[in-house]
């Protein structure tokens, strides 16, 4: 719905309380470039204009925090903001911004070769994205990219939401310095767009961003594991059992290859190209997550779905499982996400009495409290403090969530390894019992 002709202040509410009494949304026309936007009850300015010679309208307020005398004086001063005809020739040497992130995104991708470097394109094509939503700066020089004019550029985008503005601007500031470091800008002048307190560095702050769903450990039977049980894809079945044994990232998981496993010595050595911190890391493994790699590499050798991954893809063996396929069905079915697992894990074992440094090893991070030099004199490994941990939590999942068509493809753990993982179990329990007894 578009209104031509050129309201007053009172026009324009009665024309907003019209829109809004309708529920459609309204583009109200206030002079030649400036109109009011009305869409569930937001009252947006904007201005129409011209970039890289395409229409983009461009939000410069909403109503009625700025009045409509204001508005206009904004429109009127916008006119000399953006050039209307900017083109790729201009009297500087600085090649264009397209020119160069072409360039620039190239180093992002996949080299296996190299001993730094990342491990799959997941990276390389989110840098991809956050380019294309700059992809207005393609034809302006390196040396003319300010804050106003990123500023205007993500503003034209109202389809666009908060996180990935705030992300695009980082990746634009990491393009940005390495052509400072290559000599072709002097300065970088995005270079402090999200880190002052200027209203700008407000408005593309982080926002919140909600943790991953997860349950409570003595509730994953019913959230998790029974409505996964119906799987027909074993392969599904025995990846869900692999991640709730060991608790390890589904990316770990999904990488992992069959040469890493040392079964004599129960331990998964995982190099630190695949793990998000970059260290190297080993994975304990008990009866429980033997059970699951030793029955599954049986299912494969007879089934002749035997590949170099532990969970190979669908229609290579040569390459890793396709985890989204994973993934989309769990957040299908279940109202947790795989990363949860961790959650319920580390919650769990704090609940249990596991000191905080043997918690966060078992999941891979960093001591928060440690310092960089006490890093450096502190070698422990934390291995055998990982087995016990992993231990109770694996009898845990076992024992009380585990259903019966899981259970089944645990088959051949040994009763007397079982029993004594039980009593270890039950006697920690105890003590925990009895000194909170004691306390309250």
């Amino acid at each position: 719905m578009l209104y031509n002709n050129l309201v007053s202040a009172k026009e324009l509410d009665a024309k907003i309380a019209q829109a809004v009494k309708s529920g459609k949304k309204t583009v109200i026309s206030l002079n030649g470039s400036l109109y009011c936007v009305i869409y569930k009850k937001k009252w947006t300015f904007a201005v129409r204009m011209k970039i890289n010679n395409k229409d983009r309208r461009v939000s410069i307020g909403y109503y009625p925090d700025m009045t409509l005398a204001e508005a206009r004086a904004r429109a009127k001063e916008m006119a000399g903001i953006l050039p209307q005809n900017k083109t790729k020739q201009s009297k500087t040497k600085s090649c264009t911004f397209g020119e160069y992130s072409d360039r620039w995104k190239e180093t992002k991708k996949a080299n296996p070769n190299k001993e730094k470097g990342h491990k799959n394109n997941k990276w390389y094509r989110a840098v991809c994205s956050s380019l294309k939503i700059l992809e207005a700066l393609n034809e302006y020089p390196l040396d003319e990219i300010t804050p106003k004019l990123v500023d205007q550029i993500l503003s034209a985008q109202d389809d666009v939401t908060d996180y990935p503005k705030h992300r695009a601007i980082q990746i634009l500031n990491e393009c940005l310095d390495c052509a400072e470091v290559e000599g072709l800008i002097k300065k970088n002048h995005c270079k402090n767009m999200l880190k002052s307190t200027s209203e700008l560095s407000i408005k593309y702050s982080r926002p919140k961003v909600e943790s991953f769903a997860w349950a409570k450990a003595e509730n994953l039977k019913n959230e998790f594991f029974i409505k996964l049980e119906n799987q027909k894809k074993i392969k599904y079945m025995y990846f869900w059992l692999l991640l709730a044994f060991t608790a390890l990232r589904v990316g770990s998981i999904s990488n992992c290859k069959w040469e890493w496993i040392d079964f004599e010595k129960r331990v998964v050595h995982i190099p630190g190209f695949y793990m998000k911190m970059g260290r190297p890391f080993d994975v304990p493994l008990t009866i429980f997550s033997m059970a699951v790699l030793t029955n599954w590499r049986k299912y494969c050798e007879e089934n002749g779905c035997l590949g170099p991954y532990v969970f190979s893809a669908e229609r290579s063996l040569l390459k890793p499982v396709h985890l989204p396929s994973i993934q989309t069905y769990v957040a299908a079915n279940t109202s947790i996400t795989m990363h949860g697992m961790r959650t319920s894990c580390i919650t769990w074992l704090t609940g249990f009495g596991i000191p905080y440094e043997i918690r966060e090893e078992v999941i891979s991070h960093s001591l928060h409290g440690q310092t960089q030099v006490a890093a450096v004199y502190n070698r422990h490994d934390y291995f055998k403090e990982k087995f016990y941990a992993l231990r109770l939590w694996g009898y845990f999942i076992y024992e009380y969530q585990l259903t019966e068509p899981f259970r089944k493809l645990l088959n051949g753990i040994n009763p007397e390894h079982l029993n004594e993982y039980k009593v270890k179990y039950e006697e920690i329990n105890k003590k925990i019992q009895e000194t909170w007894n004691k306390l309250y």
